[in-house]
């Protein structure tokens, strides 16, 4: 049996990959751009529901293996490339991502689907601790993501689902995309801004007087969670003071 160099979870069963896919609402018009092709069984899922699926694959085993089971959708193209190296459409295009991604990379890859891609919704079959840590505004992945998209467990999904079966309980997350981005220069200033917050190093973005003020006028009573207004406000008050 040929090993695979990248090891995934695969899901292959029908009816777990009907239950999945079939519970994400995609629409005949859709453009989906999936993370993982694996053996191919979530992507002829998807390509059997939506328009196009454009569907990235690190392995090249697997790729191979994909392409051929996929031959005869006329709306899928498989390509052999690694997704953080992957360039997602600046263009004003409406499309979705998906994907079963490595347990192990998936900070990477959320972190490229949300500041590197224009995909208005993106699921993604992750680690259910991942899952958490994604809604935890304490920590920087879940303070980062707050301007940028609104994050949703959907559902857990069981390890039996899964071969080989993982140790961990996993879960189906979306990341809904919002619609006040920021601008480039906005994200960057922010990163820099929630670092220090998170980190705890608040005396250097405010004074303790403008820090006060700052947690009075979002109504934050602790500094640990924070919610999207919440984080706004204190990003303008921090500008303001910035000045």
């Amino acid at each position: 049996m040929k090993k695979i160099k990248y090891t995934q979870n695969f899901i292959t069963k029908d009816k777990h990959i009907s239950e999945i896919v079939g519970s994400l609402n995609f629409k005949e018009d859709d453009l989906v751009y999936e993370i993982g092709t694996g053996k191919g069984h979530l992507t002829e899922s998807l390509a059997k529901r939506t328009k196009k699926v454009i569907s990235i694959e690190k392995d090249k085993y697997l790729t191979e293996k994909a392409k051929k089971k996929l031959k005869t959708y006329a709306n899928v193209r498989v390509y052999h490339v690694d997704v953080l190296k992957y360039s997602f459409p600046n263009k004003d295009i409406q499309y979705r991502v998906f994907g079963n991604i490595p347990f192990n990379i998936s900070t990477d890859i959320v972190r490229k689907v949300v500041f590197h891609s224009r995909a208005y919704q993106i699921d993604l079959i992750v680690e259910y601790g991942f899952a958490l840590r994604l809604m935890d505004t304490s920590r920087l992945l879940g303070a980062l993501l707050l301007p940028e998209v609104e994050v949703h467990i959907l559902k857990k999904i069981p390890n039996y689902y899964f071969h080989p079966k993982p140790n961990v309980q996993c879960a189906l997350v979306r990341l809904v995309r919002r619609s006040n981005r920021f601008s480039k220069k906005e994200i960057e200033e922010y990163k820099k801004f929630i670092e220090a917050w998170i980190s705890g190093n608040i005396h250097l973005i405010f004074t303790k007087n403008q820090l006060r003020r700052s947690l009075a006028k979002a109504g934050i009573t602790t500094e640990k969670q924070i919610n999207y207004s919440q984080a706004l406000s204190l990003f303008k008050s921090y500008r303001l003071f910035k000045g």
